[in-house]
């Protein structure tokens, strides 16, 4: 992530804004009988998806003193999920990470959000 944030300055001159806008559903099933490996990926995908580029570009939206960051999240936070663990539980943190990069960045007029557009339908219900 490093890299390409590097790239995208070297090309662009500045970066005003990071969008973040993946992820995956992971094992569906009972929380106690999903593979605790596709539980760990789900997270790695989700969570650390959204973590490692905002690590990259948070230096450069500092000290330029301004940037937008994004992550469209699909459900209401307050909404439980069940046989799909793994999403509930890395979108949940990702929620919680947005909501602290926000105080974190405030000074530096850094706006983070994490926007609820709406449900694209259960992966179980269609």
């Amino acid at each position: 992530m490093n890299e390409l944030v590097a790239f995208a300055l070297r090309e662009l001159g500045s970066l005003e804004a990071l969008v973040l806008n993946a992820g995956i559903y992971g094992p569906m099933g009972a929380t106690e009988s999903v593979p605790l490996n596709e539980w760990r990926r789900a997270l790695d995908i989700n969570l650390f998806g959204v973590l490692l580029p905002c690590r990259a570009v948070i230096p450069h939206f500092k000290q330029a003193g301004r940037g937008q960051d994004c992550c469209p999240q699909r459900r209401r936070r307050d909404e439980s999920l069940p046989n799909i663990s793994a999403y509930a539980a890395s979108k949940a943190a990702v929620v919680r990470l947005m909501e602290t990069l926000a105080e974190e960045l405030k000074p530096f007029h850094v706006d983070v959000n994490a926007v609820a557009p709406g449900a694209l339908g259960h992966p179980a219900r269609g």
